[in-house]
């Protein structure tokens, strides 16, 4: 048996004197003895020292990946957190101030409030929307119960010029006058089942006649007249710009 030319290589020889493996190693790199090149992508092993987790892409695990992609360096250890400073300290940090209203440039709800982690609540940090703080650094603080709404009707906004407290009504209210509710289909007449009309309903409300006689009246109960009245049925206060007071 012809024994393949490379040293220590014990395995028959098929070509030109050289095994397959060989053989092959010669004519793809023009020497039988180098040994194939590793892609990055084949490593076993996560590019940063000491970790050794399996490479998933640019020969990183993924924790590093991910790492990477958010900061631009795989071997930072986490964002900085600006620990050590006041709440007020964080809230300019994330405010830009300009003429009309100032922008909150931090993080935001899908309604488009700015959020601020802050506090403790049950061994954790909370939310607190970005425009409260503002009113809560300028003001003093917030009365319990209280809301604290825009003038501008720029929920992105913390200029506290453009800030107000006011009950939960308060916003109920103004978001009906600046046309930001979404009654639907519903709500008054326009629900499925409804048996009065808006006229129908003021009436009622402003009538002296029994329950009973205006149930006769109106083709419905007693019970469902004294819910009118009391406010327990077509409660909402405006439907459409329609005030049922």
């Amino acid at each position: 048996m012809k024994r393949c030319k490379v040293q220590e290589c014990m395995t028959q020889a098929t070509v030109k004197g050289f095994c397959a493996k060989h053989y092959r190693r010669f004519v793809v790199h023009g020497d039988p003895s180098v040994v194939k090149q590793v892609h990055e992508k084949q490593k076993s092993k996560c590019v940063v020292i000491g970790c050794t987790g399996k490479p998933t892409a640019h020969s990183l695990c993924s924790k590093h990946y991910r790492k990477k992609l958010r900061y631009g360096d795989p071997t930072v250890s986490k964002q900085l957190q600006y620990h050590g400073l006041t709440l007020e300290e964080r809230f300019w940090k994330y405010t830009v101030k300009k003429e009309g209203c100032w922008e909150w440039v931090g993080n935001c709800d899908p309604n488009g409030y700015g959020r601020l982690s802050a506090g403790n609540w049950d061994g954790k940090r909370k939310p607190m929307l970005a425009h409260r703080i503002s009113y809560m650094i300028h003001n003093g603080g917030i009365i319990s119960g209280k809301h604290v709404l825009h003038k501008c009707d720029n929920p992105n906004c913390v200029n506290p010029e453009h800030l107000y407290s006011g009950t939960p009504q308060d916003n109920v209210d103004d978001m009906w006058d600046r046309g930001r509710a979404n009654p639907g289909r519903s709500v008054g007449e326009n629900h499925g089942m409804a048996k009065l009309s808006e006229d129908q309903v003021r009436e009622i409300r402003k009538s002296n006649e029994t329950g009973q006689s205006l149930a006769e009246k109106h083709g419905i109960s007693a019970s469902q007249v004294s819910a009118i009245k009391n406010r327990k049925a077509w409660k909402h206060k405006y439907y459409q710009g329609v005030n049922y007071e």
